[in-house]
């Protein structure tokens, strides 16, 4: 699997809430950042996965990669549309980093 398979993989079964699908994409020590909160292990990006909110739905999705030497660089693009009206309710392009370990598992997402 390449690096851009395996970083839309993520987003998409982030997207469905199936922690074990993202967790088996991700080194064992992963860790996931949003700013300055990190969140550690399997486990953690586990619990991520499966959090539903209970009014809005969550779509993220990759819409560009640029890799280099230390991972891929991703632009990324967030939508939440209204769980009860399906009406869309912000959009936001951010960016987000990938790192690898040498067995091609996720071992840092950094998203801004």
């Amino acid at each position: 699997m390449t690096p851009e398979q395996a970083i839309s993989r993520f987003f998409a079964t982030m997207n469905a809430h199936d922690g074990d699908g993202a967790v088996a994409l991700v080194d064992p020590d992963v860790e996931v950042a949003f700013g300055a909160q990190v969140f550690a292990g399997r486990e953690a990006v586990r619990e991520l996965a499966v959090q539903v909110h209970p009014e809005l739905v969550f779509e993220t999705l990759p819409v560009s990669f640029d890799a280099h030497a230390d991972g891929v660089d991703v632009a990324v693009r967030r939508v939440q549309h209204w769980r009860q009206t399906g009406e869309v309710a912000a959009e936001e392009e951010l960016q987000a980093r990938f790192s690898f370990g040498p067995d091609g598992l996720i071992r840092r997402v950094e998203l801004t």
